[in-house]
């Protein structure tokens, strides 16, 4: 079977590693790692967050591929590129130096790309800032949480509070509640945060 879309992130994300620019897919990356095309609006278009230092790198790499940057919306620190593949669009919402919500960082780039995780053939967030950017995406940037966010967000906190009950024997890393409830206080206020 063939996967036009896949195959066409796989590409840009294999290049990314053979150039040592440092990147994070922050979200919707499951189709991915199941090896099948897009199935959601929201796996369209391929979450990104790339160091401020290699995006000049990026940049290049990304228009060497074909990609075109998307006209400049609302935001300085996202920056949209795109290309064709096979008459449907290929897309990624590259966000620089950090994870953002209108400008303003709410996860530095020294926080999600040093926490990062390699699944497969890709990088995505730790479990702690995956809870952090999941719940403030969905607060500040959409107002709202996806189905598939909150149940995320629930089996990993559930499993924080197995791992307080009994930590013996538990092979899940832990969640840091002290992180996810500082970088919250950060972006939100610290009664919000304890929520």
């Amino acid at each position: 079977m063939e996967h036009p879309h896949l195959n066409a992130v796989k590409n840009v994300l294999q290049e990314l590693e053979q150039q040592n620019i440092s990147y994070c897919v922050l979200r919707n990356y499951d189709f991915l790692l199941e090896g099948r095309e897009p199935s959601q609006a929201s796996e369209r278009s391929v979450d990104l967050c790339v160091s401020q230092q290699d995006f000049a790198r990026f940049d290049a790499l990304m228009s060497g591929l074909g990609y075109q940057k998307r006209k400049q919306q609302f935001s300085h620190k996202h920056i949209a590129y795109f290309r064709l593949e096979q008459l449907q669009p290929v897309s990624f919402d590259t966000q620089v130096g950090g994870v953002h919500w209108n400008d303003m960082v709410y996860l530095e780039q020294h926080d999600i790309l040093s926490h990062r995780v390699k699944k497969g053939f890709l990088y995505v967030p730790s479990d702690n800032d995956t809870i952090v950017m999941l719940l403030l995406h969905s607060i500040l940037g959409k107002r709202r949480f996806k189905p598939e966010y909150q149940q995320k967000i629930a089996s990993l906190w559930k499993d924080a509070d197995k791992n307080d009950v009994n930590k013996k024997g538990v092979d899940r890393k832990d969640i840091d509640k002290e992180y996810v409830r500082e970088k919250l206080s950060k972006a939100l206020s610290p009664g919000a945060a304890k929520e």
